[in-house]
């Protein structure tokens, strides 16, 4: 039983892993990009491979989190991932971390020995997505387009539009007399090309116009309802 009881307690030492978790780059990001990745490193310094525990929590309901441990990324849906640090090596972790609205919170990433809990490091970082559009060149941002086909129309028609950058962006149709009819757009847009499709089946013919806004940039496109 002595014996039993000793052979346990030298595993247990043996296998005890030494290993560090230290920030590679930034704690505290400030962006107004809508995606960015957070880094960590864990290097083990035993000589035994360490089974590894990677925990993430984040303060921020709308935050997309995917961790990353040696390139290999999880499901954002996994806020616990197990991987293999060998034996004297390092092994790199990212957070990537999308925000679409206007957010600021903290995610917390907390590596584990596998096989002892209780020795643990965590690293926090602080993530802040500002609104705002990447103004670079005022010529680049402000060239926007909009057409609407077919046009005249009835009782449909495709309103086609430019992003030269990604921000938040409404597409709202008028009536003639200055009125709102309809919202065909209204959120965070990518940079690229989109289509939104203007139905009137209920409005009566006439001249709308369908009107492109986003930061201080607006643009409109006339349209003719024929029925």
């Amino acid at each position: 039983m002595k014996i039993l009881i000793l052979f346990i307690l030298l595993y247990s030492a043996i296998s005890a892993a030494d290993f560090t978790l230290t920030f590679d780059g930034d704690s505290s990001i400030s962006t107004s990009e809508t995606a960015m990745s957070l880094y960590g490193i864990v290097t083990n310094n035993s000589d035994e491979a360490l089974k590894l525990t990677v925990i993430k929590h984040t303060t921020q309901s709308n935050f997309i989190t995917t961790v990353c441990v040696s390139e290999k990324c999880f499901m954002p849906t996994l806020d616990t991932v197990n991987a293999l640090v060998d034996a004297g090596a390092t092994s790199a972790i990212k957070i990537n971390v999308d925000c679409i609205n206007t957010c600021t919170g903290t995610v917390t990433v907390i590596a584990q020995d596998y096989e002892n809990p209780t020795d643990s490091k965590s690293l926090s970082y602080t993530f802040t997505k500002e609104e705002s559009v990447a103004i670079v060149d005022i010529k680049t941002v402000n060239r926007v387009e909009m057409r609407a086909y077919p046009n005249p129309f009835n009782p449909t028609t495709n309103i086609a539009f430019n992003m030269p950058v990604s921000s938040k962006a409404s597409v709202k149709v008028y009536d003639i007399r200055g009125r709102q009819v309809a919202t065909l757009v209204n959120g965070y847009i990518t940079q690229g090309s989109h289509i939104a499709t203007f139905n009137a089946s209920q409005l009566p013919s006439g001249v709308y116009f369908a009107k492109l806004a986003y930061g201080s940039v607006v643009t409109t496109q006339k349209l003719l309802l024929v029925k």
